[in-house]
């Protein structure tokens, strides 16, 4: 779908030729420190911050300086009781054929483990509705 997208944005012309979306494919991280900071580093999306529970602004990274519409910084706080979700727990996921409000249902798997996981993982700004700015 991304690549899709992507795609369609590219074919507006040579001012969109380098189109893309960052996307950080969660699922392989599970849990992987080194991948974590692979990508959550001083020269991409900025570092986490790990010597506190208390979310703290970006100080470095693509990010810094981004502010929210009610003008917060972006902040992040790693939250290791969280865990990432399993390629197996996913595919398990993903073989539920039943979409509806019930906690067995796609809908309400997808959002809860994998969605809200992600989101709470990341911590600060990334785990409240502002989530859309970081």
């Amino acid at each position: 779908f991304l690549w899709n997208y992507e795609e369609a944005f590219r074919s507006l012309g040579p001012s969109f030729e380098c189109f893309t979306i960052p996307y950080w494919d969660w699922e392989t991280a599970s849990n992987n420190d080194l991948f974590l900071t692979s990508i959550l580093n001083s020269n991409d999306f900025g570092s986490i911050n790990n010597s506190t529970d208390t979310p703290a602004c970006l100080s470095d990274g693509f990010y810094y300086n981004w502010r929210t519409p009610s003008g917060s910084c972006i902040t992040r706080v790693f939250n290791p009781s969280i865990s990432i979700p399993s390629e197996a727990l996913m595919a398990s996921i993903l073989g539920i054929d039943t979409y509806g409000r019930t906690s067995t249902t796609f809908r309400v798997r997808i959002e809860s483990i994998p969605h809200a996981s992600i989101h709470n993982y990341l911590g600060g700004t990334m785990s409240t509705a502002a989530s859309p700015y970081d």
